[in-house]
């Protein structure tokens, strides 16, 4: 479904591109890594990676305005995962307790950034604004009771998935700095990195799960009609 309302947009823009004006637009595909920062500052305490981080794979397309020889700026838009996740586990002599959650937020955006290239390097920096359209809650409770020979006796186990209950707890909204680098590998083909900060406290009730979006996409870019 998150798929799909992101290739009706671009198959909706589409029509109206020029054949000259296609020469400027790309595509790009790859991985996202996304976490919460406590604070507003981009030197905040940054939750673990290891198992509080989102991983998923993300979309983004964008048309390009050259300013003059070395410079570009571009927009587009750009589907992405971010979110929460965690899991713990109690453990007593004859009882076992694993619980985990998720948190996963489905975000529509559009970056504006400038582009300085030089050779086949590129320096990425602008702003990015994000829409929440969609989310999905994830809960796992799986509980085992054992005997004195230390065998399961009693096994439990519940897992759901659904959007959260209450719609009102997540700021729909985002806004945030966009900052990367690029490198050109072949001749229609760049490797992409940037770094998403964004500034607008994700939850409505200030919980310690989720905060500040921070966002660390790698992908391909493809210049899908360039001569």
């Amino acid at each position: 479904m998150k798929i799909n309302i992101f290739l009706v947009i671009i198959i909706c823009l589409f029509p109206t591109l020029t054949k000259a004006q296609l020469n400027n637009l790309t595509i790009k595909i790859g991985h996202s890594i996304s976490v919460t920062q406590w604070g507003l500052s981009p030197f905040s305490e940054t939750r673990r990676w290891e198992d509080r981080s989102v991983n998923s794979i993300f979309f983004n397309i964008e048309y390009s305005f050259k300013i003059r020889k070395n410079a570009n700026i571009s927009t587009g838009l750009q589907s992405v995962e971010k979110g929460f996740i965690t899991e713990y586990e109690f453990n007593y002599p004859r009882f076992n307790d694993k619980i985990a959650y998720q948190y996963r937020l489905f975000y529509l955006e559009l970056p504006i950034n400038y582009i300085y290239k030089k050779n086949k390097n590129s320096l990425i920096g602008g702003v990015i604004f994000s829409y929440l359209y969609d989310d999905i809650y994830r809960f796992s409770d799986k509980q085992t009771i054992y005997d004195n020979s230390g065998k399961p006796k009693m096994w439990f186990n519940s897992n759901y998935s659904h959007r959260f209950n209450y719609y009102d707890r997540y700021n729909r909204f985002d806004f945030g700095l966009n900052l990367g680098y690029s490198r050109q590998f072949l001749k229609y083909f760049d490797l992409e990195f940037t770094i998403q900060k964004h500034f607008i406290n994700v939850d409505n009730w200030n919980s310690h799960d989720l905060r500040y979006n921070l966002s660390f996409l790698t992908g391909i870019r493809y210049r899908i009609f360039a001569k």
